[in-house]
């Protein structure tokens, strides 16, 4: 999610009231995906999230999934984003009226734990809270700490420190729905914490260094019983011009039971910041990563056209072949490419597009290739968590079929 949602609240604010012509066919649903037959296998769809009027939630892929507080009463919560680039659950309060959570204590007697998550264009701010989480077939061993986005038990969010990053996405739209499921390949999120009483916030720190990761917003997958070392996220492929939805089936654990290895997968090993490095035209990117919650590819492109949307347009669907090759570790160079198409060519009735890309940064070893939701179409993505073990290696790793 380091770079979502630019595009989803910008051009595609247009989609619902705007929507290009020509896109032809293609306005069917996509298939090709077996339908989850496990306990450790969840339903993701791609569709438009009927709460959320006048802005088209493209290349949004959600789950549902059921949130317990420490009293045992739980909620089922539909539409929660699928992002393998952030770590931890981050919910809307308003999501789950009727579970109590309060705030976990902050450093001073009567404090609460608030914290402000930082993403490229912009932030979210909410409370730390305890609870379960179950996916499917899967539970988390023990309450882990989620963020509860919006919480009206905190003050404001603090600024500059949080509200300089950017506007406030703190809401359903922001968002792109009810919540945030982040299952990249990193146990905790390292945000930025602070202690919060009735009307002001003191920061902890500025990096996490001194919040122990029990204390820190995690992965919920890292907390399953025994599927707990990484996840696989599997989509069919969609036409060029579109399909009105997707969907796919998402895995939880690699090589831990029959339905989940990975063996024939590319692999690449990640650094300690998740990324890999990316060869785009002759241009090396050195910090790029793969995201589901990005809803486009974000990769810059030289000598092609920028439609009004701010999306590229070449003259027709057109091919660019990247190289993956890891910065550290395990792994050797992945041959892909992506696929880009004037979007003003397209239906936007459609929600599930592979072929969508928007200008990334400028090369170097801080660019990055963003590979978000239009690359995951008629691939499986297998990534495993920062220091667990699978049959592939230890994570962070990154593995592409």
């Amino acid at each position: 999610m380091r770079a979502t949602y630019r595009t989803l609240l910008a051009a595609l604010a247009l989609a619902l009231t705007g929507c290009g012509g020509g896109g032809g066919g293609g306005s069917g649903t996509s298939g090709a995906v077996s339908s989850p037959s496990a306990a450790n296998q969840v339903t993701v769809t791609v569709m438009q999230d009927p709460d959320i009027a006048g802005v088209a939630t493209t290349n949004i892929p959600y789950v549902t999934l059921t949130v317990c507080d420490t009293n045992g009463s739980c909620e089922s919560v539909d539409h929660i984003v699928v992002d393998t680039g952030s770590y931890g659950l981050r919910i809307l309060k308003t999501a789950v009226p009727q579970l109590v959570l309060p705030p976990d204590a902050g450093s001073s007697p009567g404090e609460h734990m608030g914290e402000c998550v930082t993403f490229l264009d912009g932030y979210m701010w909410g409370s730390v809270a305890q609870a379960s989480v179950q996916i499917g077939g899967e539970k988390t061993t023990t309450n882990i700490p989620i963020q509860l986005i919006a919480d009206p038990s905190l003050p404001s969010a603090p600024s500059p420190s949080c509200t300089g990053t950017g506007p406030d996405e703190s809401n359903l739209v922001g968002i792109g729905g009810n919540g945030i499921l982040g299952i990249g390949p990193f146990v905790s999120d390292a945000g930025l914490y602070y202690s919060c009483g009735a009307s002001s916030c003191t920061a902890l720190t500025t990096a996490s260094a001194n919040i122990p990761v029990s204390q820190q917003v995690s992965n919920p997958v890292a907390a399953f019983l025994v599927d707990n070392n990484g996840v696989i996220l599997q989509m069919p492929s969609v036409p060029s011009t579109g399909a009105a939805t997707a969907s796919g089936v998402l895995t939880f654990g690699i090589g831990t039971q029959s339905d989940n290895s990975i063996s024939g997968y590319a692999m690449l090993q990640a650094d300690p910041s998740g990324d890999f490095s990316a060869t785009l035209q002759g241009q090396i990117y050195g910090s790029s990563f793969i995201d589901s919650g990005s809803n486009l590819n974000f990769a810059t492109l030289s000598g092609v056209a920028i439609n009004s949307r701010g999306d590229y347009a070449p003259t027709g669907l057109s091919s660019y072949p990247v190289t993956l090759t890891p910065n550290v570790g395990l792994g050797s160079a992945l041959a892909t490419q992506i696929q880009v198409i004037d979007s003003e060519q397209l239906d936007f009735s459609n929600m599930a597009f592979d072929d969508i890309d928007d200008p990334g940064t400028s090369a170097g070893p801080s660019g990055y290739v963003d590979l978000g939701m239009p690359f995951f179409y008629g691939r499986s993505v297998a990534f495993v968590i920062s220091g667990r073990a699978s049959p592939e290696g230890v994570g962070p790793l990154y593995g592409v079929q």
